[in-house]
C-alpha cells in the first residue's frame, strides 16, 4: 500500500522508473471499484471486523492501489503483462458523490500512467461517471477505453444464443435503451429479433440515440412495468442496486440477462417453478488469462467484457478505442478484433452456476 501512495506523489518519469523496478514492465490497467462494501473482504479479509462508516472512510479517502496482476495475454508471440488498480469507493457511495468519485477515477487513471501502462480500461462506474471515459481521456496520456463495443456484442451475442436454442421469434426488452451499451444493444438485435420494447427513464436521451419510428420497435416507455411484455430481458443500466427484485415483475418463462455491475437483478428473482433465469450477461473468455483476484467468476479465463475489449486493444496495439457513446460500427469492428485474438461470449452462467441449453428451452417453453 504504501508504495503505491509513494509511486502516485511521485513525478511520472520517477515515478515509471521506480515501478518497472519493483514491478517490471506493465502494459495495460483495469479499474475498478467495489461494487459493495463487502467486496472488499475478498481482498482484505480482516477489514470484516470494521463497522460501516470506518469502510466509508477508507473508500472515499484511499489512494489508488493495485489489487491484483493479470498474465497470459500472448499474441503473435508478444506478450502483455497488466493488472487491476482498485478504488475501495462502492458503487452507492460513487453515485450520491459523483465530484469525489470522478476525482478518485482520475487519481486511478494517473496512477495507471505512472506505472508505465499504455492502455487503460474503466470498469463498472467508471466510465458513465466520467462522461463514457472523455473527462480520463482529457487528463491522462495513455489509450482509454470503457469497453462498452464489446460489452453491448457480448450482451447481444447472449441474447442470439438463446434465441437460436429456441429457434423461434422472442420478444426482448432493453432496460437502459438510451445508454451507450443499452442503444447498441438494441441495433445489433434489431437484426434478429421482430419485436423489441425499450425502456428508459430519459426519452429524450433515447430518442437521440435510438430511431424510434423502427418497425421492429414494438414499444418504447419509462415504464419498468412493460418488461412483462417480453421474453428475454437485457438491464444495463447504472443503478447501484437490483431494479428487477420481484417475481412478480415478470411473466412466467422470461430470460434476463443482467449486464450490470452492481447487478441490476436481484437473486429472488431466480425460479425454477415460476420459470425465470437470470444470466450474467457482460462476461467473456480468452483461453490462457488469468488472474488471481476474485472477479467472482466461472472459468478460467473469464472477465468482464469491458476487461476483455482493454485486451484485445492491447493485444493488437491498437488505438480504435471506445470513449463517448458507442455505436453500431464501432460494436461490429471489435467483434471483429476480438474474434482475432480469441476473445469469445462466456459459457452461460446463473449466479455462480453454469446453465444448460434444455434448461434454458424448459424456461421459455
Amino acid at each position: 500500500m504504501i508504495i503505491d501512495l509513494i509511486i502516485g506523489l511521485l513525478p511520472k518519469n520517477i515515478a515509471i522508473k521506480l515501478s518497472q523496478f519493483f514491478f517490471g514492465k506493465l502494459d495495460y490497467c483495469f479499474l475498478i471499484h467495489s461494487r459493495y462494501y463487502s467486496d472488499l473482504y475478498r481482498k482484505f479479509p480482516y477489514f470484516k471486523i470494521l463497522p460501516n462508516f470506518i469502510l466509508r472512510s477508507i473508500g472515499r479517502y484511499m489512494w489508488p492501489l493495485r489489487v491484483g496482476y493479470i498474465y497470459g495475454l500472448d499474441f503473435n508471440n508478444k506478450k502483455k503483462n497488466g493488472l487491476f488498480i482498485g478504488s475501495p469507493m462502492d458503487a452507492k457511495d460513487m453515485l450520491d458523490n459523483r465530484d469525489l468519485a470522478k476525482t478518485k477515477i482520475l487519481k486511478a487513471a494517473n496512477f495507471a500512467e505512472k506505472l508505465g501502462v499504455k492502455y487503460i480500461g474503466l470498469g463498472a462506474l467508471s466510465a458513465s461517471l466520467t462522461r463514457n471515459g472523455l473527462d480520463v481521456k482529457e487528463k491522462i496520456n495513455c489509450f482509454v477505453t470503457t469497453g462498452h463495443s464489446l460489452t453491448a456484442w457480448v450482451v447481444s451475442d447472449n441474447a442470439i444464443r438463446i434465441k437460436k436454442i429456441l429457434n423461434r421469434d422472442l420478444t426482448i426488452a432493453i432496460v437502459g435503451a438510451g445508454g451507450s451499451i443499452g442503444s447498441a444493444c438494441y441495433y445489433i438485435l434489431k437484426r434478429h429479433f421482430k419485436k423489441i420494447i425499450l425502456i428508459e427513464k430519459n426519452l429524450e436521451r433515447l430518442r437521440e440515440r435510438v430511431n424510434l419510428s423502427d418497425q421492429n420497435i414494438k414499444k418504447y416507455s419509462q415504464n419498468l412495468e412493460d418488461i412483462k411484455l417480453a421474453d428475454i430481458i437485457i438491464t444495463a443500466t447504472n443503478a447501484p442496486y437490483s431494479i428487477i427484485d420481484n417475481i412478480n415483475q415478470l411473466k412466467k418463462g422470461t430470460i434476463l440477462i443482467d449486464d450490470a455491475q452492481p447487478i441490476n437483478v436481484s437473486r429472488k428473482v431466480n425460479s425454477q417453478e415460476y420459470k425465470t433465469l437470470v444470466i450474467e450477461g457482460g462476461v467473456c473468455n480468452l483461453n490462457g488469462i488469468n488472474y488471481k483476484l476474485n472477479l467472482d467468476l466461472l472459468d478460467t479465463g473469464d472477465m468482464f467484457s469491458c476487461m476483455g475489449e482493454l485486451l484485445v486493444l492491447t493485444a493488437l496495439d491498437s488505438n480504435d478505442v471506445t470513449v463517448g457513446f458507442t455505436n453500431e460500427k464501432r460494436v461490429l469492428e471489435i467483434s471483429k478484433m476480438a474474434e482475432l485474438v480469441g476473445i469469445h461470449s462466456a459459457r452461460f452462467r446463473s449466479f455462480g452456476k453454469l446453465v444448460t441449453d434444455d434448461y434454458i428451452k424448459y424456461i421459455l417453453s
